[in-house]
């Protein structure tokens, strides 16, 4: 399982590579760096274009005290509101015109068409009662995501919460932050795990994996922090 999943560790760490060498031809065409504009949406414009620009923005945002990281978080947060999608019928009269990732937007339809019930919205979380399930239904519906929901209650039912934008949440790294591998290639041994409990903690940019393919289910995404590319592993208690 080991080898496994560094081999599917290093296969998308190759094809990021590649978008970020995309991303870096295209702004060398320029004369000189200049600050993120907020530009269009994702929902506006094509994946080739965005996907290799937000990698650099999440690269760019993780440096320590690089002076551009402000700018590359406000951008990369932007983005992520811009093709945000409204709640609608989901939300009823109340929360109808809250907005939330089309990530998270397809599993949630999901769970209300499946009698799941939404309690509360705060300023990034949605409250969420499903009555007569356990959690395995949870991990079914939610796959790769499951990491970013929340259990807050198990009898008879759940109750959880689940955030808004699961693109940007609290990590807790965990191995050698040391290791060079934006050069493609990680430590085995290094990771980072979704920190619900630390909602303090600042917030990184993950690129969460489809459902479904040949990456084992316990690998959820990738992320970058401190020079390096982490694999976002599901925790043992999910």
């Amino acid at each position: 399982m080991a080898s496994e999943t560094e081999q599917s560790i290093d296969e998308i760490l190759l094809g990021v590579q590649a978008l970020l060498q995309e991303a870096r031809a295209s702004l060398e065409q320029k004369e000189a760096f200049r600050e993120p504009t907020f530009g269009p949406s994702l929902s506006t414009t094509s994946a080739s274009e965005e996907v290799p620009t937000l990698l650099m923005m999440a690269v760019l945002e993780s440096i320590r005290g690089h002076p551009a990281a402000p700018s590359a978080r406000r951008w990369i947060i932007h983005q992520l509101e811009g093709r945000a999608l409204s709640l609608g019928d989901i939300g009823g009269d109340r929360y109808a015109d809250v907005r939330v990732s089309p990530r998270i937007f397809g599993p949630i339809q999901t769970i209300v068409a499946e009698g799941a019930v939404l309690e509360e919205c705060d300023a990034r979380l949605l409250h969420w009662r499903w009555p007569n399930v356990d959690r395995e239904a949870l991990h079914r519906v939610f796959g790769r995501l499951s990491p970013a929901v929340c259990l807050d209650q198990d009898s008879d039912g759940l109750r959880f919460h689940v955030p808004m934008l699961p693109e940007r949440l609290a990590l807790r790294f965990i191995g050698d932050g040391q290791s060079e591998s934006s050069a493609g290639t990680l430590h085995k041994n290094a990771f980072a795990l979704v920190d619900l409990d630390n909602s303090l903690s600042k917030p990184s940019t993950i690129f969460w994996l489809n459902d479904g393919g040949f990456v084992p289910d316990h690998l959820c995404g990738i992320a970058h922090h401190a020079g390096r590319w982490w694999p976002v592993l599901r925790g043992v208690t999910n």
